[in-house]
């Protein structure tokens, strides 16, 4: 289940919505991905939980081979075999089925906005990389070097050199410099200089054009910059916090899912289940397990603190009857006496020595 999530958020991530349809075997499930093309939702059930409607035409475009198409059918739940049946004997008039979450449909989405998270960032991420090829353009030009040498000429404004000499003069430093690719020689009239094809303040400027487009980007995102490269603790705690949030509406969606999974498999009467997936993560654990520390020792439910942990319910059950029924651990390692482990009765019967203990001394 816990790469079958991620996999779903990554799809809901990158497309806005997530179809799929829960298939069963045995006591292991799967959910199996659908084409966006052929899915749409537009109810919910009592369950606040999206209806999937499946396009049946799914399986004569992607199917040409009629024994491919007809195994391919049977993968799919039931009201999606009955509708196909119906189709082929040409009963049934709309193409798109119903398919609730109680009969294998699974839909994730924000009933307001289905648009993908990241959408808002593409334009931007898009002038962001043409900024880009610019500037390697501008940074390459930075390399390149044009040695210019001016022929003297007379006071009376007549070349010194003759235009044959000149040339010789201009083939012999060309020659001279042909190792070089990033130097070219101009032989004109005057002094020699070398001068660079870029700006030498382009290089700061390139920076800033750079940091705006990326400033841009990530704006369009709605997420800081400083999440993957921080340089402020603050901010960044600050910016922790908000992913989290973002986040816990998608676990949100999946409890929801998954309390409603286990309810109509194993419910009785008078019996139901709930299903809650803490707010741990790799930042803050370390405060949330203070609090359900805390909350333990003041007799609230430790189920918590091993949910916490990563330890699942079964393990906890069975590590502490093994400890305590077979190691006697709970004997052998008795924790120091103070308020929190020391009973109310181990307390009065402690004062009522102490106060016997004080009426025989002063006897």
């Amino acid at each position: 289940m816990k790469n079958t999530l991620a996999h779903i958020t990554k799809e809901w991530l990158k497309n806005g919505i997530y179809y799929g349809i829960l298939q069963e075997q045995d006591s292991k499930v799967v959910v199996q991905d659908l084409p966006l093309e052929y899915c749409r939702t537009r109810y919910k059930d009592f369950n606040n939980l999206s209806i999937l409607e499946f396009n049946i035409q799914y399986f004569i475009t992607t199917y040409t081979d009629e024994k491919m198409r007809e195994a391919a059918v049977l993968n799919f739940p039931e009201a999606i075999q009955r509708a196909w049946k119906l189709w082929k004997a040409n009963r049934l008039a709309d193409p798109w089925v119903m398919v609730p979450a109680s009969g294998g449909g699974v839909v994730f989405c924000f009933a307001d906005d289905v648009t993908p998270l990241l959408l808002p960032s593409t334009e931007e991420l898009a002038k962001l990389k043409d900024a880009i090829g610019r500037e390697e353009k501008r940074d390459e030009n930075e390399l390149y070097k044009l040695l210019i040498q001016r022929m003297p000429v007379d006071s009376d404004g007549h070349l010194v050199f003759e235009l044959d000499e000149v040339a010789q003069i201009h083939a012999g430093v060309a020659n001279m410099l042909r190792d070089l690719d990033t130097v070219d020689v101009l032989t004109t009239f005057g002094e020699t200089t070398l001068e660079n094809l870029q700006d030498s303040s382009a290089a700061t400027q390139s920076s800033n054009r750079i940091e705006k487009y990326s400033d841009n980007a990530w704006d369009a995102m709605g997420v800081s910059k400083l999440f993957f490269n921080a340089d402020n603790s603050s901010s960044l705690a600050y910016v922790i916090k908000r992913l989290e949030s973002v986040m816990q509406e998608y676990i949100n969606a999946y409890s929801t899912w998954i309390k409603f999974l286990i309810n109509s498999r194993f419910t009785r009467t008078g019996l139901t289940f709930d299903f809650e997936v803490l707010p741990v993560t790799k930042y803050n654990i370390k405060d949330y397990m203070g609090y359900y520390l805390q909350m333990a020792q003041f007799g609230y439910p430790r189920m918590r603190v091993a949910a916490a942990l990563g330890v699942k319910q079964r393990t906890l059950v069975s590590s502490i009857d093994f400890e305590n029924e077979f190691l006697n651990l709970d004997e052998k390692m008795v924790p120091l006496m103070s308020s929190y482990t020391q009973t109310s009765n181990e307390n009065s019967d402690k004062k009522n020595n102490s106060g016997e203990k004080n009426s025989s001394t002063s006897v």
